[in-house]
């Protein structure tokens, strides 16, 4: 997969040159991740990074210009972070022998978790996106989603025989497109529907999921595990 420019290549950051100064950086730009995910960066203080990543005031301005060059490295850190994730949610043999429907329920779910976990750092470099003219972040954004949700979908149409509808790889275009853009903006942005939903964020993907497997046009199968379990037990 490939990767979103390091950290260090930000103008307004110093590159280290040594192992220790490299390790610093890691602890001071996991730091800066930690407060994004929290929901308070845009406040913190230099002084409360630095005491965070256990180095101090002086080591943070050898490093970065100011706290905006920090927060762009630290979006970079987190989308080199995200791209380890996703190469473990589309590992092959993670899905070997799965059906689609369970595939499509597994991969919705994890990504709910994903967006739970870092709704926080997510909000804020979207937010920082659409509010700044950066077209180098704007950039680093989309390629990171196309490549993501373009290996997301191979682990869909891997098993596209199980789909009726015309048009395999458009819908799995489609449905990702759909289900993700509803996770985010209830997950992430925290923003109801349309219609208000008296329902929990997982049962709310549950929903999507079916959804999902209804446009692809997907008939129901029984796992393979499943079925061999069931003959253990009837022996």
């Amino acid at each position: 997969m490939p990767r979103v420019a390091k950290p260090q290549d930000r103008q307004g950051l110093k590159e280290p040159q040594q192992d220790r100064s490299r390790r610093t950086l890691e602890r001071m730009l996991d730091a800066a991740v930690d407060l994004m995910d929290e929901g308070t960066f845009e406040k913190a203080r230099v002084t409360e990074v630095v005491s965070r990543a256990g180095c101090s005031v002086g080591a943070f301005y050898a490093r970065f210009s100011g706290k905006e060059a920090l927060f762009l490295a630290a979006q970079d850190h987190f989308f080199g972070r995200l791209e380890d994730v996703i190469e473990g949610l589309i590992d092959a043999e993670r899905w070997k022998g799965r059906t689609l429907e369970y595939r499509v329920r597994g991969v919705l779910d994890e990504v709910r978790t994903i967006f739970h976990k870092h709704a926080g750092i997510l909000a804020a470099t979207s937010l920082h996106l659409r509010s700044r003219n950066d077209a180098e972040s704007l950039a680093r954004g989309r390629k990171l989603n196309r490549t993501a949700w373009s290996r997301i979908g191979s682990v869909f149409l891997a098993c596209r025989s199980e789909m009726s509808h015309p048009d395999p790889d458009q819908a799995v275009a489609v449905s990702l497109s759909f289900t993700f853009s509803a996770m985010r903006e209830r997950i992430v942005f925290g923003k109801t529907e349309l219609v208000p939903l008296q329902i929990s964020n997982r049962g709310f993907v549950e929903e999507l999921a079916r959804a999902c497997l209804a446009y692809l046009q997907v008939e129901p199968q029984e796992e393979p595990q499943k079925n061999a379990s069931r003959k253990g037990k009837s022996r």
